[in-house]
């Protein structure tokens, strides 16, 4: 038998067609677990895998797992305990809670024995999608309510207060928040605290357009603990490149044998101020790292080839290698549903050509298990996010494995790092346009004129002197407009280009008029460019004295920098009950903080999600 013929024989069977993200997703999940534990239980059998010591391994870790987690890690679990059902009681049982699991979550009927997996003809796939990202969404927003009310100042005492939080709600227009401000205002409410409730529900809502987050958002992170998790961060690769490129040692005799390692023992040292006045306390503000390498290796890592090194700060969160973890993760998520899709189309077919598609399968859904894990060790080890950020990014991840993966929302931390740099991409667009919007003029303008030698290659790089020329008045009115300073050697090219222009349009027989005319022409579009600038560099000191101040204001003992979040719930894993014919499935409005009303779910006059169009097979979203 062929590998192709095995492979197809090996794969679980498709019986009806999963709709909807949400039921597509898990179909692929639950057919590369099964897919997988049959290939384990071959391997097993042939080799006599199946001993006392593994199944005990097994059962142990069985439990640790508890039968929670994301979808991907829930599938691991299936997995697992299809291998495992045949010489465990503990196995059985948590088969029979995983297939009704899947039922009553995705309605998903799967035998493990035969390898079928079958969609119940009485679900509606699309409608509970919808529903389920309804009901999302106004969890979302209850939560972002309860985290808000704990913004306001415990000083509005008795009466007052429970007013205030009962004034609290998410806006829906500028007018509306404007409202909301007055109203708190007149119940003893501060302006820093209106402002940092209202922010609080727009950031968990995911709404934060609209938002200036130089003026409409309160500072919520030490600008300085920042700094230093930016600093390590860039520590962290240093020390990583030159793990991968420069980590080398000798064997045998004579050191004859040159051979790569996968590690570095080392040890660092953070000093905060400079050499210069040091010994005296005197030393100017200069954060830097010292790493002192050991002549040494781990001995495991030159003979086994061991892998694996352990991060230097280990339980503190750099925002931005946590940033380039959840979009890797949402890319990951949106190559499923591509994949699900193709899943769904092959198994469908007379022929299903499976033995290539099942290794972008397995591989995928290992990728995602990884880029997971790696985002969910970070929040629960993690030292350094605030609790609404971990809510936050609890939230983008639920929306995520339900097949939400259009974009993450603009605003993923509340630091002012952070928040600055997302102030500047907002703008990034606007020197892009008016850099973009001169070129087409001068292109179009040279045209006319009969000049038309405007080659690129694929790259988009140019081929011709004109085609360089409008490219470097592009860059310089570009790098100008953005607010960049030294502009000197691009001023130089700018000069020389506009001139090359100008000879070209002589040569081509132009009239002074129409040269004149294309000369200011570009002069307005660099005299706009220069005026954004100066925009763009004051907006740029506006965010650089903020920080400066309020680092400086914390250094004074005048700003402390708290928490107000800490003791608030941050989520409830979802747990697959141990009795299969409890009559419950997963809870969607889960763990809701102190002050949340717990039937929000039936509450359809308050504005909660309406039934589950399948409720009737087990799904709750209430408790």
């Amino acid at each position: 038998m062929s590998d192709a013929d095995r492979a197809d024989q090996m794969a679980p069977k498709l019986v009806g067609t999963p709709e909807g993200a949400h039921q597509q997703l898990a179909f692929l999940f639950v057919w590369a677990a099964l897919y997988r534990a049959y290939d384990d239980i071959q391997s097993l059998t042939a080799t006599n895998g199946f001993t006392d010591d593994d199944r005990e391994e097994f059962e142990f870790v069985l439990r640790a797992r508890g039968l929670s987690g994301p979808p991907q890690e829930v599938s691991a679990a299936l997995r697992e305990v299809a291998v495992w059902r045949e010489h465990s009681e503990q196995a059985r049982a948590a088969a029979s809670a995983l297939v009704e699991h899947y039922r009553r979550e995705y309605g998903l009927r799967i035998d493990i024995d035969t390898g079928v997996i079958a969609v119940d003809r009485n679900i509606d796939g699309f409608g509970e999608q919808q529903w389920r990202t309804g009901a999302l969404e106004f969890k979302r927003e209850r939560l972002a309510l309860a985290a808000a009310r704990h913004c306001l100042n415990a000083e509005v005492a008795g009466q007052d207060l429970s007013a205030a939080q009962q004034a609290l709600r998410v806006p829906r227009s500028p007018r509306e928040r404007n409202q909301i401000r007055s109203a708190l205002s007149a119940l003893g409410v501060s302006d820093s605290d209106s402002t940092t409730a209202l922010f609080v529900i727009d950031y968990l809502c995911g709404r934060t357009e609209s938002l200036d987050l130089y003026g409409d958002t309160p500072v919520l992170v030490d600008p300085g603990e920042e700094h230093e998790a930016a600093h390590h961060a860039a520590v962290q690769d240093a020390i990583a490149y030159l793990e991968a490129n420069a980590a080398y040692t000798r064997l045998g005799r004579n050191g004859v044998r040159q051979v790569d390692v996968d590690g570095l023992i080392a040890a660092t040292f953070d000093h905060r101020d400079s050499r210069a006045g040091a010994d005296a306390g005197q030393g100017d503000p200069d954060l830097h790292t010292h790493v002192v390498v050991a002549n040494r290796f781990h001995r495991a890592a030159v003979l086994d080839g061991a892998t694996g090194s352990e991060p230097i700060w280990p339980n503190y969160i750099s925002r931005r290698e946590l940033r380039a973890r959840l979009r890797g993760y949402r890319g990951h998520v949106r190559e499923a549903h591509r994949t699900a899709q193709r899943l769904i189309d092959s198994s469908k077919s007379m022929k299903p050509e499976l033995w290539d598609l099942r290794e972008d399968i397995c591989g995928l859904v290992d990728r995602l298990r990884s880029s997971r894990a790696e985002i969910d060790d970070q929040l629960e080890r993690g030292h350094g996010l605030l609790r609404i950020e971990q809510i936050h990014i609890d939230n983008i991840l639920d929306k995520i494995d339900l097949g939400e993966v259009a974009a993450l929302p603009e605003l993923l931390f509340v630091g002012e790092l952070h928040k600055r740099d997302c102030d500047s991409d907002r703008r990034i667009s606007e020197p892009s346009a008016v850099a973009t919007g001169l070129g087409h003029r001068m292109v179009g303008a040279l045209y006319d004129a009969g000049v038309t030698e405007y080659q690129y290659d694929t790259g988009y790089e140019p081929r011709s002197p004109h085609s360089q020329a409008v490219r470097d008045i592009e860059d310089y009115v570009l790098v100008l407009a953005a607010g960049e300073i030294d502009l000197h050697d691009r001023r130089l090219h700018y000069t020389d280009a506009l001139a090359l222009l100008d000879s070209s349009l002589d040569d081509a027989g132009a009239s002074a008029t129409a040269r004149a005319q294309f000369r200011v022409m570009v002069e307005e579009s660099v005299q706009s460019a220069a005026v954004h600038g100066a925009g763009e560099q004051e907006r740029g000191a506006a965010w650089r004295s903020r920080i400066s101040q309020t680092t400086a204001a914390r250094d004074r003992g005048e700003f402390t920098f708290t928490d107000p979040h800490a003791s608030f719930p941050r989520r409830q894993k979802n747990v697959i009950a141990a009795e299969p014919d409890t009559g419950r499935g997963h809870d969607i409005i889960a763990a809701l903080p102190p002050g949340v009303d717990r039937t929000l779910t039936t509450d359809h006059a308050g504005g909660g999600p309406d039934r589950s169009p399948n409720a009737d097979r087990g799904i709750s979203a209430g408790p």
